[in-house]
């Protein structure tokens, strides 16, 4: 078990389970299986899920600021801008993923490039 502190406080705010080695193989083996199915979901049906989980964020922006607020010890004023940032971004990149023309990879200065079937959101 691990404490989340206030770093503005030094308030302890949770306390958090530590995945060990196995548990975090488990969760990678369990994401590796998900990429499976993920990566045969239409791009229509991805940006529905990106907008579904914009609509789920929007319902819980009070809760999603105070988490923000608490673990980072920033200013309620200031916890706006990366509450807004995630919505933004989840309505921008479901419209963007339906210009996607899937591809084998893209090469931009030298560096080749794979699309990845995971999507990744941090607050």
């Amino acid at each position: 078990m691990t404490d989340v502190i206030n770093p503005a406080t030094d308030e302890v705010i949770a306390t958090i389970q530590v995945a060990d080695d196995t548990t975090a193989r488990l969760a990678l083996d369990s994401a590796k299986q998900a990429e499976q199915t993920w990566g045969k979901t239409s791009i229509a049906e991805r940006a529905q899920w990106m907008l579904r989980l914009r609509d789920v964020c929007i319902k819980n922006e009070e809760a999603l600021r105070t988490c923000v607020h608490l673990e980072t010890g920033k200013t309620w004023a200031d916890t706006q801008e990366d509450y807004q940032l995630l919505v933004d971004s989840l309505g921008f990149y479901a419209e963007e993923v339906k210009r996607y023309q899937p591809s084998n990879s893209l090469t931009l200065k030298g560096h080749q490039f794979i699309p990845s079937t995971i999507v990744q959101l941090v607050l």
